[in-house]
């Protein structure tokens, strides 16, 4: 190519007519190693004065040289004909390798994967496809690469941070607290000021903890911490002239988180998710042996779901209808459901009306009852990371990039394009059919006894 971008054939002054050097596109496996019209060059050296690069034939029984600028642009050569015939196969085999080794020495995906999309990506001839040196092979090449690359995984939770993983894509800084007692590590947290901005001036919290992709070394991956570890951010707030007072929480039924809630936030109305409540109702109901009787038609799924609906109901209504229920199954024959029936309801009673109460876990009156944004969350970075318990520094890896392309969804808001809520339209239907319900009954067109049994249809249907 020449320094015009003009494809060029440079014909050789001491050679027949017939005899010419091809001159095309460039391409580089390495940076000391040039690919051109199926030749491969070395690089050879370096004039500082001509502003110039010297590349040998990687045939060292060949005399052909090419010239480049800095800037990678074909100049001349030295008007000797190659002795042998291109292997535009090994260019291209050779680039895929560079292409591979790079990846797997700046990301943290698979060396498998990175080698899979790089193949899904080529676009080569058979022949070279033929040779191409599959993942395997590459196997003990591509991890050393990966070692150079990338520090060594912790062996156990007493580690230090790189530097490289304690800034964002864009390198403000991410790691803002690494807590330490007596020599143990208790948690880390990253956060990027523009997040904290949002999460300070926010009113309404949504928390949740996820295990599948916590590290080997940590217990779970909080999306927010502000709660359970609040005080550092509460000090962060101040620091940043904002006062880090959530009006209202909304998490799971962690009994240690909602003790540090109590404690922290006494002002903020705390609320339980309603899907968490359900499930953990639903894993006991198969715990007191009645998930087979929970799939069959009757009374006993019938008393289930209402008493699952109970969370949806007007506070004042719950336990009077949970009373109502209970004398309900202890008519029921046969014994043996029966007994299982009070054993569960028993459970409930001292669960969630005794320990949690119903200020707690009702959510009649919300618009938003359960804390979906964090399992949608949770979701996509389980698919970004892409393996269960990843290492410590994939997971951060990933976090930085999630926090980078929500900060681009802001500037995209802020440049005013229409940024949708990720929200199923099943979801968003078994929403307005609870509203709905709700609105009956408020304007006195429906009892509370027909707002359970509609809500119950509404749990049938979800179920």
């Amino acid at each position: 190519m020449a320094q015009d971008g003009t494809p060029l054939t440079i014909t050789a002054g001491v050679s027949a007519a017939k005899d010419t050097i091809p001159v095309g596109s460039i391409s580089f496996s390495k940076t000391t190693r040039l690919h051109m019209c199926g030749y491969t060059y070395h690089r050879n050296r370096f004039v500082k004065q001509q502003n110039k690069i010297y590349w040998r034939c990687e045939n060292r029984d060949c005399g052909a040289y090419i010239h480049t600028a800095l800037t990678n642009v074909y100049l001349s050569n030295n008007k000797t004909v190659h002795i042998h015939e291109p292997n535009t196969d090994d260019a291209f085999i050779q680039q895929f390798k560079a292409i591979v080794i790079e990846r797997v020495r700046s990301e943290l995906t698979t060396p498998g994967m990175i080698h899979s999309e790089e193949l899904a990506k080529a676009n080569m001839p058979a022949s070279a496809m033929a040779n191409l040196p599959t993942a395997r092979s590459m196997q003990s090449l591509l991890y050393y690469h990966r070692k150079l690359g990338v520090p060594t995984l912790p062996a156990s939770i007493d580690f230090d941070v790189p530097l490289q993983f304690t800034v964002t894509v864009d390198k403000e800084p991410f790691l803002i607290c690494d807590l330490k007692q007596n020599g143990t590590r208790k948690f880390i947290l990253f956060a990027s000021e523009r997040q904290l901005g949002l999460l300070f001036n926010s009113e309404l919290l949504f928390m949740d903890g996820t295990f599948d992709v916590s590290p080997a070394q940590f217990k779970q991956l909080y999306t927010i911490h502000a709660i359970k570890h609040d005080q550092e951010l509460k000090s962060i707030a101040a620091k940043m002239n904002l006062r880090f007072d959530p009006k209202m929480i909304m998490s799971d039924f962690e009994t240690g988180l909602i003790r540090a809630i109590q404690q922290e936030f006494p002002q903020a109305e705390h609320r339980g998710c309603a899907f968490h409540h359900m499930q953990a109702m639903y894993r006991h109901v198969g715990h007191c042996g009645l998930t087979a009787v929970y799939k069959e038609e009757g009374v006993p799924r019938d008393v289930l779901r209402r008493l699952f609906s109970l969370c949806l109901m007007p506070k004042d209504t719950i336990e009077g209808h949970y009373q109502r229920l209970l004398v309900c199954i202890k008519k029921y024959k046969p014994k043996n459901i029966r007994e299982k029936l009070v054993e569960f309801f028993t459970y409930y009673h001292d669960q969630w009306l005794a320990k949690v109460g119903v200020d707690m876990f009702c959510v009649s009156d919300l618009r938003i009852r359960t804390n979906n944004e964090c399992e949608t969350f949770h979701h996509a970075l389980a698919k970004k990371v892409n393996q269960h318990h990843p290492s410590i520094w994939r997971l951060i890896t990933c976090l930085s990039q999630q926090e980078f392309a929500q900060y681009h969804r802001i500037l995209a808001a802020a440049g005013g394009q229409p940024q949708k809520r990720r929200c199923s339209k099943s979801s968003v239907k078994i929403q307005n059919r609870i509203d709905t319900l709700h609105d009956l009954f408020n304007t006195g067109v429906i009892s509370a006894d027909e707002l359970l049994t509609g809500l119950t249809f509404v749990i049938a249907k979800k179920k």
